[in-house]
């Protein structure tokens, strides 16, 4: 399950609230023994649309936004974090490679294209298989919002202050 909140940046923390009661109120109604489904929290159509495909295509979201921020990371300066998001696109992807676009926040443009290896995203599940590992991953996209942009995003504004 995929649950949208429209909400701009500044709003997503009341978002993650709202999601929470209502996972609250959800895990309350389900029947004794039946555990309520993993449900994906997305903030924007973008993040929705994106959200489906990597379901469909039986992809990590987590290890897809690893590869997105260590992508946002080497190309800083190319790839500005307030300016630009990094979309997943399933349809430029194939069995070689992954492929990721560029948008344009404030205008939704889409800019430039990305391939990642295939074989690379695979070495990377690899290694967060292991136990310790996963640990790890979790740890760096906590909650029910994954998100290398606003991990970033909130990274930069802790080094402000």
């Amino acid at each position: 399950m995929i649950y949208w909140v429209p909400a701009l940046y500044e709003d997503q923390e009341k978002g993650e609230n709202e999601f929470q009661d209502l996972v609250s109120c959800m895990t309350a109604a389900m029947p004794q023994g039946i555990e309520l489904p993993e449900i994906h929290l997305v903030f924007s159509r973008s993040e929705l649309i994106e959200r489906i495909f990597l379901r469909e295509s039986g992809l990590d979201e987590r290890i897809i936004e690893y590869i997105k921020y260590m992508i946002l990371v080497k190309n800083e300066e190319q790839i500005r974090i307030a300016d630009k998001a990094l979309l997943f696109s399933a349809q430029d992807s194939n069995e070689k490679s992954l492929c990721f676009v560029v948008q344009d926040v404030k205008t939704r443009r889409l800019e430039t294209v990305i391939e990642y290896s295939r074989q690379a995203y695979e070495a990377i599940c690899e290694l967060f298989d292991q136990d310790d590992q996963t640990a790890g991953l979790l740890e760096m996209f906590p909650g029910p919002h994954i998100s290398a942009r606003r991990q970033l995003i909130q990274t930069t504004e802790i080094r402000r202050i």
